[in-house]
């Protein structure tokens, strides 16, 4: 069954402790980043960067269900994606299997319906120059730090976390720029074994463009990445660019 339709976005909040710490939670099973968490929170009440809950678009008696299937091994069938969703996440993450409460506030011009609690399935960061977007039909804003859990992946999610981000990115700026990983490489493959992901079976550079990102001049740049075993991994990177003012989305209101 179709992913399509099935998740939403619930802004971070920093200044929870809980979401802290599940952010770092995701940070170390995604094996890099863990450090940078208290900066991200210094960024985002700083306005220059804004990360974002992806969350399925999941009933609360299925949340329920699955709370005991964790002790019972018994899991009633509420709706067969979710079910296999959410419950393949907490088993394999299993410190991830308390719900957290939406404090996040409403940092962006658009409603959302607010929920009593949600369950993340992964994170995605938006970020902002630091002296603001003052020209949207010229701004260009970053999507860094996407993450989704193992457990989901290869359900093409990933195609639809990035109409979520051009839905919302698109409200702020015409253009998102994104470094993508290279995953050819024998360290590369190496790195992506190491945390759970196997061995990758296609480019990721490729898979972008065929969501109609371009390659920013060829250009490739190199950079550490340290992870969460203290283990530094050269990382190289493609800029990439994404329009997204086109045609899919000319026709939708922005505020």
């Amino acid at each position: 069954m179709s992913p399509r339709n099935f998740m939403y976005t619930i802004p971070w909040d920093p200044t929870s402790e809980q979401q802290f710490e599940r952010l770092r939670q995701q940070r170390a099973s995604c094996g890099w980043g863990v450090e940078n968490v208290s900066n991200w929170r210094d960024q985002q009440l700083a306005g220059q960067r804004v990360i974002f809950w992806l969350v399925s678009s999941i009933r609360s008696s299925l949340y329920h269900a699955i709370q005991l299937t964790l002790r019972i091994k018994v899991l009633k069938p509420v709706h067969p994606c979710h079910d296999a969703l959410l419950s393949g996440h907490i088993l394999q993450f299993p410190q991830e299997s308390e719900a957290l409460s939406d404090t996040g506030s409403d940092v962006f011009p658009f409603r959302r319906e607010r929920q009593k609690t949600f369950m993340p399935i992964g994170h995605v960061s938006m970020d902002f120059p630091p002296t603001g977007i003052s020209d949207p039909a010229r701004g260009r804003v970053g999507a860094t730090s996407l993450y989704l859990s193992p457990a989901i992946r290869g359900l093409e999610f990933g195609r639809q976390v990035f109409e979520l981000m051009r839905t919302v990115a698109g409200r702020f700026a015409r253009y998102a720029v994104i470094d993508v990983p290279v995953r050819e490489s024998q360290e590369a493959v190496e790195r992506f074994e190491k945390f759970g992901d196997g061995r990758p079976e296609f480019s990721l550079v490729d898979w972008y463009e065929n969501i109609g990102l371009k390659r920013l001049n060829g250009t490739k740049r190199f950079v550490d990445e340290t992870d969460s075993d203290g283990r530094i991994w050269k990382v190289e990177l493609v800029g990439m660019e994404w329009d997204l003012w086109g045609s899919e989305l000319s026709e939708k209101p922005r505020l």
